[in-house]
């Protein structure tokens, strides 16, 4: 709603009924301060910028590979908005920006199996290379009397 009102030029935003987003955190249709927050946006000449759930759930897994952080969507919402912001030219890389992230990734669970369910993937080789790479040697297979291709 804060998005739309600061889009539109609205001075009160049109509040949703039942948003949908995977950020359960910050679902919400009708922020309680939202006078405040669009006076802060408009008082330090901010923006707010629209994030997808897609942006949201690349956020979330980039934020995981990249920098070992496991967020909830909603945190992550806040790096697909830096992202985003740096595609738009809004801040330069160069420039020193915050990102606060609050939620850990376990505070929402639900939104993490939803994501892996929506993209698992198969994939066919031998494990031996992994555990040669993960501890240089597979006697670990050997060992444990397990079948050639199975952790």
């Amino acid at each position: 709603p804060l998005a739309d009102a600061l889009e539109k030029g609205l001075e009160k935003p049109v509040f949703y009924e039942s948003p949908k987003t995977i950020a359960s955190a910050i679902r919400i249709g009708k922020p309680v301060n939202w006078l405040k927050a669009l006076k802060a946006v408009k008082s330090t000449k901010g923006t707010i910028i629209k994030v997808s759930d897609k942006d949201i759930i690349s956020a979330q897994k980039r934020l995981g590979w990249n920098e070992g952080l496991l967020v909830e969507p909603a945190s992550a919402a806040a790096y697909a908005g830096y992202l985003k912001a740096l595609e738009q030219g809004l801040i330069d890389k160069a420039e020193t920006t915050v990102v606060v992230l609050t939620g850990n990734g376990l505070k929402d669970p639900e939104s993490l199996s939803l994501i892996s369910a929506l993209e698992e993937k198969v994939v066919e080789g031998r494990i031996e290379p992994l555990l040669a790479a993960l501890n240089g040697s597979t006697k670990l297979l050997k060992r444990e009397a397990r079948a050639p291709n199975t952790l």
